[in-house]
């Protein structure tokens, strides 16, 4: 008897230590998902093979790396033109590079600084120069150079006697780029643009108050008719892009704080190794945190 009652009493706690590591699991496996390393991330980063068919093919240039960083949301249709597109272009002109496409997925407003800080984080440590780049802009002559920057600062590619579109001045948008260490040196982005627009203006007196300069390339016989094709959105990804005019006055205020360094997450970015047609790229899910006392502006029409 006294055997008996011992060995129920040794399976009540074995049963009862087993509930207790279940429910332990069940309540920290979620939270651990967010801190431990995502499979994805360990990334084989091959060097591309260049077809040696093509007419403008060149000889692969190890000196230098180029990562093309694009934020998107909702424009699968053109990244799947995007991709296959851009790894041709910049093999034909001997580059090493890689593609990261940067996916907003959470439900604020479209914040295209926090998405190319977000790039730059997790680019690949051998690139030491940047394209930040538009994913709706192709460019259309083998001239257009994306070549390594400058030492005086970054190179705007899309200046206004280029870009289709836009000719104001000061436009600093579109495709730049840009070294590492300059990028690190103004602090990337301003964080707080939530919405279209001004992001870029905030970027050019960084760019200039940090004591660099904007070059402007020379690319013979290319000119706003001829340089870029715009890629145009389909479906829902036509409507009119999130300009609304919510407290502009305080979105025009300069950021001297904020930047890469200071880019706040939900959770950590999902990094995957994805292709198009073969054709390799980086995306990188995101969802931010938004502090609604200090930019209220970050909320969409889905919280108002």
């Amino acid at each position: 008897m006294k055997s008996s009652s011992n060995a129920k009493s040794f399976l009540l706690i074995f049963l009862l230590f087993w509930l207790l590591f279940v429910s332990l699991f069940l309540i920290l496996y979620p939270l651990l998902l967010n801190y431990l390393p995502n499979e994805d991330e360990n990334i084989d980063y091959p060097v591309f093979e260049r077809r040696k068919d093509r007419k403008h093919d060149r000889i692969l240039d190890d000196s230098h790396c180029l990562c093309v960083i694009v934020p998107y949301r909702d424009r699968w249709d053109q990244l799947t033109v995007f991709v296959p597109y851009m790894n041709e272009f910049l093999r034909e002109q001997g580059i090493r590079s890689y593609i990261y496409m940067v996916n907003q997925m959470d439900r604020y407003r479209f914040n295209r600084g926090a998405l190319l800080n977000t790039g730059f984080l997790y680019s690949h440590p051998s690139c030491d120069y940047m394209a930040l780049h538009d994913i709706d802009l192709l460019p259309n002559r083998v001239n257009l150079r994306y070549k390594y920057p400058p030492e005086a600062g970054p190179v705007h590619v899309t200046a206004p006697k280029y870009h289709p579109f836009y000719d104001f001045p000061d436009y600093f948008g579109g495709i730049v780029l840009i070294r590492r260490e300059h990028f690190q040196k103004v602090n990337g982005f301003s964080n707080k643009f939530w919405g279209w627009g001004l992001e870029d203006d905030e970027f050019r007196m960084r760019i200039v108050d940090g004591g660099l300069n904007i070059t402007v390339p020379s690319f013979p016989e290319s000119h706003k008719m001829n340089s870029f094709v715009h890629i145009s959105p389909e479906g829902a990804a036509k409507s009119i892009r999130d300009s609304k005019d919510w407290m502009n006055d305080m979105r025009r205020k300069r950021d001297r704080v904020g930047g890469y360094r200071s880019l706040k997450f939900k959770s950590l970015p999902r990094v995957h190794k994805l292709t198009v047609d073969s054709y390799p790229f980086v995306q990188l899910d995101v969802q931010f945190q938004c502090n609604v006392t200090l930019t209220p502006w970050c909320m969409s029409e889905a919280y108002l």
